[in-house]
C-alpha cells in the first residue's frame, strides 16, 4: 500500500512498497536535510537562557555570587558548546574583580602569572567620580562536555579584603537625585550546535 506524505503547500512524496515480497526499501535523507530537520546545523542556536538583575545590592569581600546573576542550562549534546554573554554594571570603593563561574570552576579568566595575582574575568579600581558606574561586558564560548544541568553565575570579589565592596546597579555615592540613575545586569547562555 503506497503512503503519501503531503507538504503544507499541497505537493507531496509517494512511498511505494518494494515490488518483491519480503524485501525492504530504505529511504535515506541527505545529511544536510537531517541537520535542518533536527535543527542540528553546526552553529545553530538550540536554546537560550537568561538571568537579569535590576535591583540594587552591595557585596563586601568575596568571592560571592551576585544575587540574580545565576542561571542553569542543560545541553542536549555533550559535543555542543555554550556561548556566554554578560553585562555587569557596578561601582566599587577600591580594588575589585568579577568572575564567571561554571559550577565551582572559574571560566573566562586569565592565566596564572606569579604567585599572588588572582585569575579574574574583569578587574577594576575605584578611580574617578563617585557618580560613575562601570560597565563590564564579555563573551566566552565554553565547552562543558556534558548533558547534565550546568550552573553559570557572576561572582563578585573585593580582592581578599572584607572592607572592599562592589555596589551593583547604582553609583558609589548612592544619592537619590536626578543625575544618578539605576542600571541593570544580565547573563545569557546559548547552546550552540557542534
Amino acid at each position: 500500500m503506497p503512503v503519501k506524505l503531503v507538504s503544507a503547500g499541497g505537493g507531496g512524496v509517494i512511498l511505494q512498497p518494494a515490488s518483491s515480497i519480503g524485501s525492504d526499501v530504505v529511504l535515506e535523507t541527505p545529511v544536510i536535510a537531517q541537520r535542518l530537520i533536527g535543527n542540528k546545523t553546526p552553529g545553530a542556536v538550540l536554546q537560550v537562557v537568561q538571568a537579569v538583575k535590576t535591583d540594587v545590592s552591595v557585596i563586601f569581600g568575596g568571592p560571592t555570587e551576585v544575587p540574580g546573576l545565576s542561571l542553569n542550562i542543560t545541553p542536549t549534546s555533550a559535543s555542543n558548546k555554550i556561548l556566554l554573554m554578560w553585562t555587569v554594571q557596578y561601582t566599587s570603593n577600591d580594588h575589585s574583580a568579577l568572575l564567571i563561574y561554571r559550577g565551582n570552576t572559574p571560566v573566562a579568566v586569565g592565566d596564572q602569572v606569579g604567585g599572588s595575582r588572582p585569575r579574574v574575568t574583569h578587574q577594576s579600581y575605584a578611580v574617578g567620580s563617585v557618580d560613575e558606574i562601570y560597565e563590564r561586558s564579555g563573551q566566552f564560548l565554553d565547552s562543558p562536555s556534558t548533558t547534565s544541568s550546568i550552573n553559570y553565575r557572576v561572582m563578585s570579589w573585593g580582592n581578599n579584603n572584607a572592607a572592599y565592596y562592589l555596589a551593583f546597579n547604582r553609583t558609589r555615592s548612592n544619592t537619590d537625585r536626578i543625575n544618578e540613575g539605576t542600571t541593570f545586569c544580565s547573563i545569557t547562555a546559548m547552546e550552540i550546535a557542534a
